[in-house]
């Protein structure tokens, strides 16, 4: 069987990244020490190269609502991110693999 490769993926530039990974890390309990701020300006530039990386995966699942979206605390997932997660489980089953993702009880 060949392998299957997924990106998931967001809005991507340095302006949006860069106050999306800030509040990310505040969300985590990290204080925004001088070096912290380096690495996040270094992942928000990096996050157009990651874009680029889009050409050699099999599918691209483009979710906007970001780890500090309600979407994500609802069960299952609400809004966009219920609607990337249920297409992620799509993709897998397609390609053989069995949907843990939606059990229902």
């Amino acid at each position: 069987m060949a392998t299957l490769f997924v990106l998931l993926s967001g809005p991507s530039c340095v302006g949006i990244m860069t106050p999306k990974l800030v509040s990310r890390t505040r969300q985590h309990g990290k204080e925004l020490t001088p070096d912290v701020m380096r690495d996040i300006q270094i992942r928000a530039g990096r996050a157009w190269e990651e874009i680029l990386l889009g050409q050699d995966y099999d599918h691209i699942l483009i979710n906007h609502d970001g780890e500090e979206s309600p979407h994500w605390r609802q069960s299952p997932p609400g809004g966009e991110a219920g609607q990337t997660l249920a297409r992620f489980s799509e993709i897998i089953q397609q390609y053989g693999g069995k949907n843990t993702l939606f059990r229902k009880e």
